[in-house]
């Protein structure tokens, strides 16, 4: 088992936890708000299985526009028999 990866990747899923929020406020005020967060999962066995995701959302609205932006990262790996 790879032990610094695995110890590296739970120190983000935990620190990612604090910047996650319920739900994306859009006020038509021109300041940006955004939501982000991270999942991980990790299952050992007859194979070692890790699996990480990665979203983010972002948007700027004022009364004339509504600028939208987001990201999805997935990461996935196994091995074994």
């Amino acid at each position: 088992m790879r032990t610094i990866p695995t110890l590296v990747c739970v120190a983000l899923a935990l620190g990612a936890t604090g910047l996650a929020q319920a739900q994306l406020t859009v006020k038509p005020d021109g300041q940006w708000r955004s939501v982000f967060g991270m999942g991980l999962s990790h299952a050992s066995g007859n194979t070692d299985a890790t699996t990480l995701s990665m979203t983010g959302d972002a948007v700027r609205a004022t009364d004339l526009y509504k600028l939208t932006g987001y990201l999805k990262s997935n990461y996935a790996r196994s091995g074994g028999a």
